[in-house]
């Protein structure tokens, strides 16, 4: 058998399949099981069957850049407190020297089973926890297999039971007592059993006889143990993804209709989630500390990468970021537009959020540029993430897209003075105004305000605007606080922005939704970062089928054009002169004419300026003339398959293995913000009601009494009452005030209809 990471694999399965036979040639007493909380992609783990007893035994396969796969030690050794170690080792003291050595007949993986002197036969395990295509366990009972305590050999009938046969077994008290215990069927009347009896020379458990075969009469159902639902996967995933997203651990819907047709006990639903969420939090404790390796071994696989993170002083994780070098390589093949997008993580295990830097190459799809994980969205961390960007590439002059609602990345780009232009990506305002108490359900609206997005005049921008204005004021009103240079595209037309509108196109790099992710950080850069890896090479593969085809074009520009080109057919052009002319859809009404200068490579409607890709009109006008040797030249260099297999042919980025990571035992957990309870405030005493003054005696002077009713101040104390709006300190009241957030910036405008932004609310912005 070849040792560790030596050898490949053409499959997963096959890698898996490699590495459970080398876990059982080397650990032949423990049993291998695969990790369902392991994340990555067209990968597995491999884990010890009692990591329930907090042992650390892992593999991991992993998929190598030339397609293969190989499989290496993460931790080589099982702990101390492993079950299975300690019933090995109790085993061994308990052997006497003298006694001759006896060979075991097919040791039990899942189960301590005492490995004697003399290597045992090759046997089929009880349980093998994948099959040869990679999916679900199996299970299986054999006469041959053995178990040292009775407990483990219960585990493995009942385990037989549930997981094979949908059926709960118990033990028979009336037939069962000392060294033999038989299991039986929960219907009475079923005929399924199974002996075992404890052998008196090894001191082992076998199976002596049974009938695995249910009576068709059988009525008995499924009782699943704490421990039994906590190793079901899609009980796992429920409470991975529904229940921590919904706030109840699991709905009654579920308890009743699960993957395996179970009925669901809640307490026993909690039980089980308990004993998840102990064991994914040690994962969580331990995942941290491979953070400052990472760090250092990615630069020295991939040099010119920058990479950082840090601790406050108490070794507690604070933040992350890492940008590949084949992002800077990348710089010359995508678009002069960038946008910074955020994905927020809302669980235990995390609860901070990534920020990413993304562009555009010139095959029109989406690359990763940069990441970070930060706690929350400020100006301090945006400004660490643009400051560590700066160190490898300028944002002088370049539009970034910013979601509206984190005002701290705007601030920050402009505090850290990267020249950036800042827009605001048209999903986030819309997100914001879906905040917005003050404004209704958007409705016909909605689509409104996507074309007063695109309008392309200034005029046709004003009147779009005012129809606004009359169909959702509120929403018109939230628009004019906005700098239309920051998200109309009529204030930009100088401005190449490539078509952008917004960053959520990066959802397709983002692989499991935040909701369902419930990652460590150092597993969520580590699987970003792979993704990176992944999506570098599909890009280096498809710059070497560009150099084999001779292709003009990337496929996404040819794609474009092709569109564009069938377009242009239902056009009509009129010359100006040689270079000049005109061109207007053939049949419109009214016509709408756009004038087309061959010799400046330019379109009065703004397409080819914007996106560096010639439109309709222009290849119209070049195809009228008969120089369709101009549509090439429109295009920008970046679109240029010569420019594309420059940038990205070879192109490559290496993640760290297990055996290139060490951890760093001072490094902790990131300090959960645990929210106080809030306590009650003790009520304020009752004000003393001063008692009345008795009324005047009839010896009063009969004049002063005349004069007391005419005042109305009869009866009164004789003190001045304050003015009801008496702001001195006279009165104990304490005055709150609200203080908006104000930009670091102001932003100046041309436009009458830009309004500076008005003190919004929380919930207007957020």
């Amino acid at each position: 058998m070849a040792q560790e990471g030596d050898c490949s694999f053409g499959s997963l399965a096959a890698a898996t399949k490699a590495a459970k036979e080398y876990a059982l040639r080397r650990y032949p007493s423990s049993e291998a099981m695969i990790d369902r909380t392991f994340k990555q992609e067209n990968a597995k783990r491999l884990v010890c069957r009692h990591r329930a007893r907090l042992c650390t035994w892992s593999m991991e396969i992993l998929p190598q850049c030339d397609g293969s796969w190989k499989y290496n030690l993460v931790e080589p050794n099982h702990s101390p407190t492993c079950t299975l170690l300690r019933q090995k080792k109790n085993s061994e003291v308990a052997l006497a020297p003298t006694r001759p050595p006896i060979i075991p007949i097919n040791p039990m993986p899942s189960l301590a089973f005492q490995q004697k002197k003399v290597p045992p036969p090759p046997c089929l395990p009880i349980i093998q926890h994948c099959d040869a295509s990679g999916g679900r366990p199996t299970f299986a009972l054999t006469h041959d297999m053995r178990w040292f305590t009775a407990k483990d050999a219960s585990r493995s009938v009942n385990d037989y039971a549930f997981f094979v046969q949908k059926k709960r077994a118990r033990m028979d008290k009336k037939t069962s007592g000392g060294r033999n215990k038989k299991y039986v069927c929960s219907c009475e009347s079923c005929d399924w059993f199974v002996r075992l009896l404890k052998a008196p020379k090894t001191e082992s458990w076998k199976i002596s006889s049974m009938n695995l075969i249910h009576s068709a009469q059988c009525t008995g159902v499924a009782r699943p143990s704490a421990r039994q639902l906590a190793e079901m996967a899609s009980f796992r995933q429920a409470v991975v993804s529904h229940g921590k997203q919904h706030g109840k651990l699991l709905t009654d819907e579920f308890l009743s209709s699960t993957e395996e047709g179970i009925k669901i006990p809640l307490r026993l639903a909690y039980r089980a989630k308990q004993m998840i969420v102990v064991h994914s939090k040690d994962d969580v404790v331990e995942s941290y500390k491979f953070l400052p390796s990472f760090s250092t071994t990615f630069v020295t696989k991939n040099p010119g990468s920058i990479t950082d993170y840090e601790r406050d002083d108490e070794n507690h994780f604070i933040r992350a970021f890492v940008m590949p070098q084949a992002s800077i390589q990348a710089m010359p093949a995508l678009q002069r537009v960038m946008g910074i997008d955020v994905v927020k993580f809302n669980k235990p295990e995390y609860s901070g959020s990534m920020l990413l830097l993304l562009g555009r190459d010139g095959n029109l799809q989406s690359h990763v540029i940069a990441l970070a994980l930060v706690p929350t969205i400020n100006l301090d961390h945006a400004s660490w993430f643009i400051q560590h960007i700066h160190q490898g590439i300028s944002l002088q002059q370049i539009p970034i897209f910013v979601p509206l609602q984190y005002h701290g990345i705007a601030d920050a780009l402009l505090a850290t003075g990267s020249g950036a232009n800042i827009h605001y990506c048209m999903q986030s305002i819309f997100e914001a105004m879906g905040q917005d108490k003050h404004i209704t359900k958007l409705g016909a609206a909605e689509l409104l305000i996507w074309d007063l997005h695109r309008q392309e005049t200034e005029q046709t921008f004003q009147n779009i605007l005012m129809q606004l204005d009359a169909m959702n004021p509120p929403v018109a009103l939230f628009l004019r606080t906005i700098n239309p240079a920051q998200w109309a595209v009529h204030a930009n037309r100088h401005v190449k922005l490539y078509q952008w509108s917004t960053t959520s196109f990066s959802s397709e790099l983002h692989g499991p939704t935040p909701e369902n992710c419930d990652e460590a950080p150092f597993d969520l850069i580590y699987s970003f970062v792979a993704r990176m890896m992944d999506n570098v090479y599909q890009k280096s593969q498809a710059a070497a089928k560009l150099t084999a085809e001779a292709a003009v074009l990337t496929p996404g520009a040819q794609e474009q054009y092709a569109n564009e080109m069938q377009e242009a057919l239902a056009y009509t052009t009129r010359p100006c002169d040689e270079n000049l002319a005109f061109v207007w859809k053939t049949g419109s009404r009214p016509k709408v004419t756009y004038r087309v200068n061959l010799t400046e490579l330019a379109c009065s409607c703004g397409a080819l300026f914007q996106l560096g890709i010639p439109c309709r009109h222009f290849i119209a006008a070049a195809r009228h003339f008969g120089r369709e040797g101009l549509i090439i030249n429109a295009f920008d260099p970046i679109y240029k398959a010569t420019t594309y297999t420059m940038v990205f042919h070879k192109m490559r980025i290496e993640i760290p293995v297990e055996n290139d990571l060490t951890k760093d035992e001072t490094l902790l957990p990131v300090v959960s913000d645990v929210k106080q309870k809030s306590t009650k405030k003790p009520r304020a005493p009752k004000a003393k009601v001063k008692a009345p003054e008795p009324m005047p005696s009839l010896e009063v002077h009969e004049e002063e009494m005349m004069s007391a009713m005419a005042m109305g101040t009869l009866g009164l104390p004789s003190t001045t009452l304050p003015h009801p709006h008496n702001t001195s300190g006279n009165v104990d009241q304490q005055t709150y005030h609200h203080e908006p957030h104000q930009p670091l910036h102001n932003h100046t405008s041309q436009h009458s209809d830009y309004i500076p932004m008005h003190p919004l609310g929380s919930t207007q912005l957020i």
